[in-house]
């Protein structure tokens, strides 16, 4: 006895081809949907003092990447700096020897916890401590403090520090302790934020659905003509 295999049809083909290509769509945006996340430490607002920059230091109690930061904008500023340091900002306040600037951005409104439209790429090792400086043209709020690099805000991840009072760029001095207001976005770990997965287009999906169809096809013609053989 003969048994003939039912093999499936070209529309049989094209609805399981397309069930892959689904399938595959959601592995491939998973690991974007994944980068996308992110953690934002803020310390209590509002401000209630303010110049023209504040220096503060963060530590890490996990390994994160520091990816942004908001603050407080009290006036208007034309343009924001943001510096940073490996280490503490402590005795380091009047040089920029050993700072690097991190990025510039044009002029924030005035109000809390702006968001500074530079992107980071800070990791700071668990355990490690880091130093920012942030100096606008404007003024930039915080509060007044009780003691340098206590901790003012934390969370599982990442503490913020008390810090000064900057009223010129690396000198100064206007206010210590001074507490940054402001925000903190970070992710957890060294490596920064992967890059997300380039994702086919339409018509790119639209190609690699016909190349299946047509290799199914070809399959199935191949397979039709040695069951008649």
């Amino acid at each position: 006895m003969t048994v003939r295999l039912r093999m499936p049809t070209v529309r049989e083909w094209a609805a399981r081809s397309i069930a892959v290509l689904m399938a595959l769509g959601l592995l491939l945006c998973a690991p974007a949907l994944a980068s996308a996340q992110s953690i934002t430490l803020a310390t209590p607002q509002p401000g209630n003092n303010g110049n023209t920059g504040v220096m503060f230091d963060v530590t890490a109690v996990n390994d994160v990447t520091v990816t942004s930061l908001a603050t407080n904008i009290s006036s208007g500023a034309s343009t924001i700096e943001i510096y940073g340091r490996s280490g503490t900002h402590v005795g380091f306040e009047n040089s920029n020897v050993g700072w690097t600037l991190l990025g510039t951005a044009g002029a924030l409104a005035v109000g809390a916890n702006q968001t500074i439209p530079v992107t980071l790429n800070v990791a700071v090792p668990a355990g490690q401590t880091y130093a920012f400086y942030i100096h606008t043209a404007g003024t930039v709020g915080y509060r007044n403090g009780t003691s340098v690099g206590a901790v003012d805000a934390s969370d599982a991840n990442l503490q913020i520090r008390q810090g000064r009072g900057v009223g010129a760029a690396f000198g100064n001095l206007i206010g210590s302790p001074r507490i940054f207001t402001g925000s903190i976005t970070y992710v957890t770990g060294l490596a920064p934020p992967p890059a997300p997965v380039a994702v086919p287009t339409m018509s790119e999906w639209a190609m690699i659905l016909f190349g299946l169809m047509l290799a199914g096809g070809a399959a199935l013609y191949i397979q039709r003509r040695r069951l008649a053989a």
